[in-house]
């Protein structure tokens, strides 16, 4: 399983996800989209609000996690 963090820099809620990402030391298991930046990503996976978690198997998202807690939660339980 792979983790994608759809995220944007002007988001509060965004920001503390990846704050406690970096204190639990996680930040390295999750890949980061940026609104911004990464677009096209947003439009293939229709994500109109941030944050999310998209849980990927491969290129297939199985599953999305949407409030701050339970994203941490998704995270370190690494399923």
């Amino acid at each position: 399983m792979k983790y994608v963090l759809a995220s944007a820099t002007w988001c509060g809620p965004c920001q503390v996800v990846k704050s406690r990402l970096k204190s639990e030391n996680l930040i390295d298991s999750v890949e980061i989209k940026d609104a911004d930046v990464d677009i096209a990503f947003f439009r293939e996976n229709n994500i109109k609000s941030v944050p999310r978690l998209l849980v990927m198997d491969d290129t297939k998202v199985v599953d999305i996690v949407q409030s701050a807690d339970d994203i941490i939660k998704r995270i370190k339980s690494g399923v």
